[in-house]
């Protein structure tokens, strides 16, 4: 059994990068969540969601625009779990 732990932001990219497909990363917003996977293709799968039930999901291969989204969606102010 997993057990979700805290990532420091400042370790979000190098945790990306040896993100296993059994692995996952929950960013908490004040207003929105974001949930981050792999996928089997080595993508990068990112779903958001809204406090009023909106949902967006993108598909990236490249942490430096993964981190890209997160900044802009979060502006710097949200905690990190693993799982």
């Amino acid at each position: 059994m997993r057990l979700e732990r805290k990532l420091n932001p400042k370790d979000l990219e190098g945790h990306l990068n040896s993100l296993d497909l059994d692995d996952g990363v929950r960013i908490d917003g004040t207003k929105k969540k974001m949930f981050i996977n792999k996928t089997n293709a080595n993508e990068f799968v990112l779903q958001i969601k809204v406090e009023n039930g909106s949902e967006d999901i993108y598909y990236y291969r490249s942490t430096s625009r993964v981190m890209r989204l997160v900044n802009s969606t979060f502006n710097g102010k949200y905690s990190i779990s693993t799982y």
